[in-house]
Parts: C-alpha cells; structure tokens; sequence
C-alpha cells in the first residue's frame, strides 16, 4: 500500500504546477486568437488588425466632401481663324476651342461597419456641373464642326457638362504594418454624363446659323480599388487611393445645324452606341482624425488633389458636308482638383 500514498502525494505536490501550465496555455491561446484565426478553409492563419475606427457608437458614419474641380476634354476645337482670305495659301492663323471653368461640386455618402471580420459597405454619390463659353469676330473664321464650307465673320459657343457618379462597395480596412493600413474594396458603378453644347454663327452673308448637339451618357459595371493610409502620428496621416471602373455603356448622340436667315435644315444626325467604356480614378492628400466626446464619436478631415479619367466619352460627331458623312470625335474626359472630405462615425 505504501506505493498508493507515495503517488498521491506525488499527485498533490505537482498539482500548482500543472494548474500554471494550464493557466499560461491558456492565455497563450487566448493571444492567438488576437493575432490568428481559422479561415473560411480550415486552415490557421494570421488576423490582420482592424483599422476601423475603435469608438462607443453604432458603426455607422456619413461623409460630406467639397469639390472645386476643373474638366478637360479632347475634341473642343471648333474654329479656325485665318488671317488671310479662304483659298489663299498658306493658311496661318490660330485654332479656337473651348475651355471649361473651374467649378464646385459635392459628394455625399453614408456607410455601416460590420461586426463580421471588420467588414464595411459605402454608398456615395457624386454631383458637378460646368460650362464653356468662348466668342470670336474676325473677317475669316471657318467653322471646324457643322458645315465647313461656311465663311464667318462670328461664332458663339457655350458647352454644358452634367456629371453624375453612384458606387455601392463592400471592403475591409486593416493594418499590414505598424504605420500602414489598406482598405481593399469592390463593388458597383453607375455614372451619367450629359453634354449640351449650342453655336450660333453669323456668315459673310448675314445668315445666321445654329448648331445645337448632345452627348448623353449612361454606364453602369464593376468597381474595384484600394484606398491606403500612413500614419504619421496618432492624428495625422498621408492617404493614396486609387480605383478603377468598366462600364458597359450607353451613348446618346444627336446634333442638328440649321439656316435660320432661310429656315433651312442642313442636316440633323442622331446616333446611339454602345460600348464598354474604362475608367480610374486616384486621389493623394493628407488626414487629420480624433475621438470625441469619450470616444461617443470620432470625426476625419481629408484634402488632397483628386483626378478622375473617362476613356472615349466625347462621341460628337464631326460632320463633313461634301460627301455627306461623319465620324465621332471620341475624346477622353478627366475631371481634376481639390476635394476636401469630413467624416463623422457615431
């Protein structure tokens, strides 16, 4: 019986012992699944941390951005001015084309953070509207869209511009070192352009001439992108992003020139195409965000410089009367300048 008591008192001797072991595996698992956890195959990998703003609220947040932008666009070119007479070579003189104004625009979104590994889901809209205004008197212009056998001694333009964005996307926003995070993101797109451009022209003759054309666009396809951020303290940051669209689209074309003077119509097209149409968008500025109110709230200012290119948006047609026929410009489109954001989470 002796070798009975000699183990239980072995027993009880290691007893603190063991209950340590247990205690620090137990914590030893408990920072695994801080820094590691199983995925959606079984297998065990390392957990990315959230950068998700850490605050008392309800994961939601809403966005307010101000835009003052600029657009460019291929294709504007509408007026030769010839310093010497029409068939009286060499032809010397200066092209005239139209260029849009600086203008402000706004973004609005709203967003919700998911309790589901850190997961989010934004929808933003953007509005921006401009113009170009351009006039010119000479003894010799000749009209570079429209009908180009006409000698003017006047033309007038104005070019309108409608630019209207949509996107839904789902992403996740994580830290892949100390200082730096990543938001991958995907999702869908919807735009609508719409270019109004009108012309009046006054011939040698004293006729007067209007062209009036339409560019309307509607696209909608996939979205994908990344939005990255380094911190530089614990408030401020520098922010790169950068995203990129395919739209299938859909072109709404139509332009028509008339002799008012004699109540004629010279011509009148219309066209619909579709197509698929890319784009990308980027953006770099810098950040400043804190907690309020004990961390009830938390509150992000960004500004930086925004660009946005649109392939083949211009699809004016460029008509010539001697044959008759016409082809489309189709010219790029960006959209650029300042865009300051305010976020607020709660």
């Amino acid at each position: 019986m002796r070798w009975k008591f000699f183990a239980c008192g072995a027993l009880l001797a290691s007893t603190p012992g063991y209950c340590d072991n247990t205690s620090r595996v137990n914590r030893l698992e408990t920072n695994m699944q801080k820094i590691g956890a199983e995925n959606a195959y079984g297998n065990f990998g390392s957990r990315t941390a959230s950068a998700q703003p850490q605050i008392d609220g309800y994961g939601i947040f809403v966005t307010a951005d101000f835009l003052w932008w600029k657009l460019y666009e291929g294709g504007t070119d509408y007026l030769f001015k010839d310093q010497n007479a029409r068939g009286v070579p060499p032809a010397k003189g200066e092209i005239k084309h139209c260029n849009f104004d600086w203008q402000p625009g706004f973004k609005i979104g709203a967003g919700y953070l998911f309790d589901y590994d850190s997961w989010d889901t934004v929808i933003d809209f953007t509005y921006y509207q401009t113009s170009a205004h351009h006039s010119s008197k000479s003894s010799h212009l000749f009209p570079l869209i429209g009908d180009q056998f006409l000698d003017l001694t006047e033309a007038k333009t104005h070019w309108n511009v409608s630019f209207y964005d949509l996107h839904w996307v789902l992403g996740r926003n994580y830290f892949v070192s100390k200082f730096l995070s990543f938001r991958p993101f995907f999702g869908i797109a919807t735009a609508w352009i719409d270019q109004h451009r009108h012309f009046d022209l006054l011939t040698n003759l004293d006729n007067q001439i209007t062209l009036k054309s339409e560019n309307n666009f509607w696209g909608i396809g996939p979205r994908v992108g990344i939005d990255t951020q380094f911190a530089l303290c614990e408030n401020f940051s520098i922010y790169g992003n950068i995203a990129g669209d395919l739209l299938w689209a859909d072109f709404d074309v139509s332009e028509k020139e008339v002799n008012k003077t004699t109540s004629t119509e010279i011509y009148n097209l219309d066209d619909d195409l579709d197509s698929i149409v890319p784009t990308v968008s980027f953006g770099l500025g810098v950040a400043y965000e804190t907690n309020l109110s004990k961390d009830r709230y938390r509150i992000m200012i960004k500004a930086g410089y925004e660009n946005q290119y649109w392939w083949r948006q211009n699809q004016l047609p460029l008509f010539e009367s001697a044959i008759p026929a016409f082809h489309r410009i189709s010219e790029d489109l960006s959209l650029q300048g300042l865009t300051v954001e305010f976020r607020l989470d709660f």
